[in-house]
């Protein structure tokens, strides 16, 4: 478990799934990755369980975690890392559930689960990818002082979707 002055940040388990469901379920989330919405209920239940029990590559580290507001006890999104320890480097993803955003939770849990991964793993170097239309995750990730390193175009999703996606890169000292 990780804490924050706002958040606390559990190992994510198949038994957060019916309270992560309501956030979830909410198209507004999948705008820019239509293919991660889960389809169900059990289908977000069967998700967790498989990030719970970690990474079948020996070559990578899983961390997935709930976010958890201190003061409401409500769950507000997620936050996850997985960790390229022969690369020295991990990515970081997060989604903040709509009706929680624009509040700094996804800032705040990312700082957290940075600092977390570079003190336990000596990980200096991450990464994050996202959709060049999102504006709002843009701005969190460079508010966290990464810097863009390059374009993947034409990245196909479910249903036809096509995006492109940039690539932000922070080196901690």
């Amino acid at each position: 478990m990780l804490e924050t002055a706002r958040l606390i940040l559990e190992p994510v388990t198949a038994a957060h799934a019916d309270e992560s469901w309501a956030g979830l379920d909410d198209e507004r989330m999948w705008t820019f990755y239509p293919e991660l919405r889960p389809r169900s209920l059990e289908h977000l239940r069967t998700i967790y369980e498989r990030r719970a029990q970690g990474s079948a590559d020996e070559s990578e580290i899983w961390l997935n975690f709930v976010c958890r507001c201190r003061d409401s006890g409500e769950l507000v999104g997620e936050v996850q890392a997985t960790i390229v320890p022969a690369a020295q480097a991990s990515y970081v993803a997060y989604g903040v559930f709509t009706k929680q955003q624009g509040k700094g939770y996804g800032r705040e849990a990312v700082r957290a689960l940075i600092d977390h991964v570079a003190q336990t793993y000596a990980i200096r170097r991450f990464w994050a990818e996202i959709d060049t239309k999102n504006e709002r995750s843009i701005a969190l990730i460079e508010s966290l002082r990464f810097e863009q390193r390059e374009t993947h175009e034409a990245v196909k999703h479910g249903q036809g979707v096509v995006s492109n996606e940039f690539v932000y890169e922070l080196t901690l000292q």
